[in-house]
C-alpha cells in the first residue's frame, strides 16, 4: 500500500463560499476517509471533526479544509478553505476558487453520490 504524507493547509488560503449537505450515511462515508488506490484517483480525504482536509493523492498537497457541522440526520458544510498558494496548485487557483461546484462534486463522490449524477451537475454549473 502507497504511504500517504498529507501536508498542511499553507498560510495563503481563501474562503470558499458553498451549500452542501449530507444524510447520515453520507457523513459515515466521509468519516471513513478515502486513499487513494490508483493513479487515476486524484483525491484523499481524512475526518478529524468537525474538519475534513481533502488533499491531492500523488503529492500530498493539501487543497481543501472543509468544516462539516453534524445535525441530527446528518451534517452541512459550514466552512470551506482552499488552498491559495499558487506554487502548490500548479496555476489551477481560479477553477478552484471561482468553482465552488469543483468542491461539491469531489464532496458528492467522497459521500458515495453517484458520480455520474454529479459530474452532469458540474459540468451544468460550468455552462451557466
Amino acid at each position: 500500500m502507497k504511504h500517504f504524507r498529507f501536508r498542511s493547509m499553507p498560510a495563503a488560503d481563501l474562503p470558499i463560499r458553498l451549500a452542501w449537505s449530507c444524510n447520515e450515511l453520507e457523513y459515515v462515508r466521509l468519516a471513513a476517509g478515502h486513499l487513494s488506490n490508483s493513479m487515476e484517483d486524484k483525491w484523499c480525504s481524512f475526518l478529524e471533526p468537525p474538519w475534513l482536509y481533502i488533499n491531492r493523492s500523488w503529492t500530498g498537497i493539501r487543497i481543501y479544509d472543509v468544516r462539516i457541522d453534524r445535525a441530527i440526520d446528518g451534517a452541512a458544510v459550514e466552512e470551506a478553505r482552499v488552498n491559495a498558494d499558487s506554487t502548490e496548485t500548479q496555476g489551477r487557483l481560479g477553477i478552484l476558487v471561482r468553482e465552488p461546484e469543483y468542491l461539491v462534486l469531489i464532496l458528492d463522490w467522497l459521500a458515495g453520490r453517484d458520480p455520474e449524477a454529479a459530474r452532469e451537475r458540474y459540468q451544468a454549473s460550468r455552462k451557466q
